[in-house]
């Protein structure tokens, strides 16, 4: 029995891995081929979903917001992954960094400056302000803080608490099929196959976009530096040297590729941080935003819930927060396995705290500084932000936008690295999490094999380059809301199953019974689940 297992372990599950690349490739070679078509088509497709599904999505982040915070109150949160006697293998500094950097990727760099204009300019219909007033520029900050903060980091972490109890407390291998198995009380390997297509071909997606993005933007940067024009060419050296470095950090593992980048990207988040204080109208900023962080606070559910119900020809829903939330649904399964992994000995507790409320902290924070400093440079006229936009684009703008301040070239420089290694900090674990589901047998103690991981980095990297040279680049960001939809299924059996994970593990402490059987515990759900 024990030969028979080792001879598929570690082996590639085709009938995941195949199906959900080939579709991938057909889905990425029509958007090529039809760049124009594709983007009418998928934006016209978005905007109807977000007018038909956006509500339900928006209450699905809301409610599972609330409920990681219910959670952490009581006493579930005193679970602890791996068991009682578990210890964590990450010190406190690791551990947050890894999760910061393993969640954020590439988006809050670009969009921490260019979002806040966007919102200062044209804010939503529902919010009542008018474009470029005091009360938008309040309005635009907040909303950008709102954006990629707490809700954000409760989406990836309050599901993934059964990913760590079950790779952990129930010793069961690395994949989604006891994920289905317990949302539903009973086996069913038809529902985890389909999870884990619809995991690989939105993530594959996703990381591909955030890497095309990514790659445009430190494209930008050089040119604005050297002169050099980004294009095609300058695109492709750039997808072979990230994808490189990504590749590298991901088949070297956890401790000697991640940790020591993510500890490298902190610095450098710090680092722009206290310069963008120091060398920026500092006594503005601080301002603007402690203002900002009051309004996004006091308005929570306000601002989950916008749906634009009086203003049916405003898109700002679909274009902004929709996708936004999009995002956080097709990245969370597979950060999820991430943060799930790097979590052995903390409290539920502490993974729900730490995860939702130092990592966004974290990025409302920086999304305050940077933001706060592009409304001051727009509203007192010392520099037209909105119309270098209009002109140049948001990622040329960006360079601008540090450029006007002291040391600028050397703050571009910093920014263009920081990019980079931002990049490989979600791209690496995207990878290596995906490895670790779409192979048989896999341990959560064990790596994944380093060649599934570097076929998953060259293809991701392949695909972001397809992008972005044949331009449908904007066609493919409405993959967020239309592959998000499905993948709410993915998210409601994580939250059914962790809710009955630590049901069962809570009794099993309080009767002093140590004994922890899946099966048990998949039995007792499908009985009550047969009784109801």
């Amino acid at each position: 029995m024990d030969s028979q297992k080792s001879k598929v372990q570690g082996k590639l599950r085709k009938g995941v891995f195949f199906p959900a690349a080939g579709a991938l490739v057909i889905f990425i070679g029509l958007v090529a081929a039809f760049p124009d078509k594709a983007y009418e088509v998928l934006t016209g497709l978005l905007y109807k979903m977000g007018g038909s599904c956006g509500w339900a999505i928006e209450l699905l982040i809301f409610f599972v917001f609330v409920g990681g915070l219910i959670l952490a109150c009581t006493k579930y949160g005193n679970i602890r992954i791996g068991g009682d006697n578990a210890k964590p293998h990450y010190s406190m500094w690791s551990w947050i960094t890894m999760s910061i950097c393993g969640a954020i990727g590439t988006g809050i760099i670009f969009w921490a400056l260019g979002e806040p204009i966007y919102q200062y300019m044209g804010p939503a219909s529902s919010a009542g302000v008018e474009p470029g007033s005091e009360a938008a520029a309040t309005w635009a900050v907040s909303q950008t803080m709102f954006h990629w903060s707490f809700e954000q980091f409760a989406f990836y972490s309050v599901p993934a608490i059964v990913l760590g109890l079950l790779l952990y407390n129930f010793k069961k291998h690395v994949s989604y099929d006891p994920v289905a198995d317990l949302a539903i009380g009973r086996h069913n390997r038809g529902l985890g196959n389909v999870f884990h297509f619809i995991i690989v071909f939105g993530m594959c997606a996703g990381v591909a976009c955030s890497m095309g993005v990514g790659l445009m933007q430190i494209g930008s940067g050089i040119e604005y530096l050297s002169g050099l024009t980004s294009g095609k060419g300058l695109w492709l050296i750039l997808a072979a040297i990230v994808t490189f470095i990504f590749v590298l950090s991901c088949v070297s593992g956890i401790e000697k590729g991640l940790k020591r980048m993510s500890s490298f990207t902190s610095y450098a988040f710090i680092f722009l941080l206290v310069a963008i204080l120091i060398l920026g109208p500092t006594a503005f900023i601080l301002n603007m935003s402690t203002e900002s962080l009051g309004a996004m606070l006091s308005e929570i559910p306000k601002r989950t819930m916008i749906t634009n119900a009086m203003f049916p020809g405003d898109n700002w829903a679909s274009d902004w927060w929709l996708q936004y939330v999009g995002s956080f649904i097709v990245y969370g399964p597979i950060i999820g396995v991430f943060l799930a992994r790097i979590a052995y000995g903390r409290t539920v507790r502490q993974f729900i705290l730490v995860n939702t409320f130092v990592s966004g902290g974290f990025c409302a924070v920086w999304c305050g500084i940077f933001g706060s400093m592009a409304v001051y440079l727009q509203s007192t006229g010392t520099f037209d932000v909105w119309a270098a936009v209009q002109e140049s684009g948001m990622a040329s703008t960006v360079y601008q936008l540090l450029d006007s301040l002291p040391f600028g070239k050397i703050l571009i420089v910093v920014f263009i690295v920081t990019v980079c290694t931002s990049f490989c900090t979600i791209a690496d674990p995207a990878s290596s999490a995906l490895a670790n589901i779409t192979v048989k047998g896999s341990s959560i103690e064990d790596e994944p094999p380093k060649k599934i991981k570097m076929l998953y980095g060259i293809f991701m990297g392949a695909l972001a380059y397809a992008l972005i040279a044949s331009g449908g680049q904007d066609s493919v960001k409405s993959i967020w809301i239309i592959v998000g939809v499905p993948m709410t299924i993915i998210i409601l059996a994580l939250c059914i199953s962790t809710i009955k994970s630590l049901v069962y593990l809570q009794k099993k402490k309080e009767a002093n019974d140590p004994n922890l059987d899946f099966e048990d515990m998949l039995r007792v759900s499908g009985e009550k689940e047969e009784k109801e």
